[in-house]
């Protein structure tokens, strides 16, 4: 009971299942979620080892479920989300960041019994945006387009020492993303298929089928046709996942790598000893972060997905304007 974890006013240790923890370095979050389990392993040394497992407040929609048939009216994607996150019986309680979104969802059924969170997963996948937690907590929902704006200084890593230096980069160049065939049909829609004829005569054809999207009109789910069919038809040689190694590096740049975020754009530059050309700088977006911290060793991984950048227009910007 003397511990500064333990909870006086009710009596208990203040470390329960479904507390809510944050992680952070250096006073940056980098990770808040809820405890799912607690272990406690004693040794014949009379020491204790206690592992906490801890979820994000994905956790929340997993659990929750709709509790009787409703039809939401046709709405933008961001209000959909709002929608079932405002619903009684879902109650998230939390901090949200929610996009608008720039497709409009369908006036569709959702049943009894809905899962909140496949149904929101629903709502990402036609918007094509990310869904997501924050390291701050906040429930995020973007656009389409969210990612692809950048402002006019992105963090670039490099081997070159001109940027932040990476440990490591691997390079991903297979069939596992190519799809010349894309086929979307949204619910009592029709089937709206687009091919890439040329691809399909050089690798053969390769189908990817979005079934009982949530869009609104057929005209929107060929929009989305289109859209992947020129994002996948083609083999791409691109960087997958990328590792910094935070020891040596000063503060000011630990601190850039600990506020980095899901969505992020960043660029990449790779040189080579030999061929040409002699280096590649690439965009990315980050799509996954993984911090592995041990005595004395600090790693953070990124997952990365291309993704070419879009500058906002800036009236009389020598660059931009």
């Amino acid at each position: 009971q003397s511990s500064p974890y333990w909870d006086p006013i009710a009596g208990r240790s203040g470390i329960l299942p479904r507390r809510r923890i944050t992680v952070q370095l250096n006073g940056i979050d980098v990770y808040v979620g809820r405890i799912a389990d607690i272990d406690v392993t004693y040794d014949f040394n009379n020491l204790s080892t206690v592992s906490i497992s801890a979820a994000d407040d994905f956790v929340l929609l997993a659990s929750a479920f709709t509790s009787a048939d409703f039809t939401p009216s046709e709405e933008l994607s961001g209000a959909r989300v709002d929608t079932i996150l405002d619903r009684s019986e879902i109650g998230y309680p939390l901090t949200r960041d929610i996009a608008t979104g720039t497709v409009a969802l369908g006036a569709y059924q959702v049943d009894a019994n809905s899962n909140a969170l496949a149904y929101l997963q629903q709502c990402a996948e036609a918007e094509r945006g990310l869904f997501f937690v924050a390291a701050n907590g906040d429930l995020t929902f973007t656009d389409r387009v969210y990612q692809q704006f950048v402002p006019s200084t992105v963090i670039t890593f490099s081997d070159t020492g001109s940027g932040i230096p990476y440990q490591s980069l691997d390079v991903i160049y297979g069939q596992e993303f190519l799809y010349n065939r894309i086929q979307v049909t949204r619910e009592g829609g029709t089937l709206q298929a687009v091919d890439d004829l040329s691809s399909q005569t050089e690798f053969g054809v390769s189908t990817y089928a979005l079934d009982n999207s949530l869009l609104a009109t057929d005209a929107a789910a060929l929009d989305l046709a289109n859209q992947l069919l020129d994002q996948y038809s083609q083999p791409q040689y691109r960087f997958d996942n990328m590792s910094v190694n935070m020891v040596g590096l000063c503060n000011a740049t630990r601190d850039i790598i600990n506020g980095l975020e899901i969505g992020d754009p960043i660029q990449v530059t790779r040189t080579y000893s030999t061929g040409t050309p002699a280096t590649v700088t690439q965009p990315y977006a980050i799509e996954r972060i993984e911090h592995s911290l041990t005595a004395g060793n600090h790693v953070v991984e990124f997952g990365l997905r291309f993704a070419p950048f879009i500058y906002e227009f800036i009236l009389d910007d020598v660059t931009y304007g």
